[in-house]
């Protein structure tokens, strides 16, 4: 193996690494952070499609997890819990990848915890000047 490609591969496992950071950021960041803290990693005309309807734009996406939070439902104080695992990624290019992961939401997080739902992410990532931004995530429900 060259240099060259030894620098290559580098970079593509840091840059899957950071992917899987910011995946995990988010489901974090969504039980108990800062709504500022998630718009950081979407790109400002970011897209998410949940059973069919999709929502164009960071500001659209954070309305609608503001509604959920002021609901009650998700957010912090809520004991709810987002889990995702079996993360794949895929950087398929100079600047770009996708990604897949498993997810599971808990409601009780900090009692009896009840599984209300999983699914899949199936998400579309940049590369910015301040890291890995999501550009797309289209939710499946399983």
């Amino acid at each position: 193996m060259t240099a060259s490609n030894e620098l290559d591969n580098l970079a593509r496992v840091v840059a899957e690494r950071e992917i899987c950071n910011s995946m995990v950021r988010l489901a974090s960041v969504t039980d108990d952070g800062d709504l500022a803290d998630y718009e950081a990693l979407l790109i400002p005309d970011a897209v998410f499609e949940n059973a069919g309807t999709a929502i164009h734009g960071a500001q659209a996406v954070l309305a609608g997890m503001s509604q959920r939070r002021a609901a009650g439902t998700t957010g912090p104080g809520s004991n709810t819990r987002h889990v995702v695992s079996n993360i794949e990624v895929v950087v398929d290019g100079a600047g770009s990848a996708k990604a897949e992961a498993v997810w599971q939401f808990y409601a009780d997080a900090d009692g009896n915890k009840t599984l209300v739902l999983s699914g899949t992410y199936h998400d579309r990532w940049i590369r910015t000047l301040d890291g890995w931004r999501i550009v797309e995530r289209r939710v499946a429900v399983r």
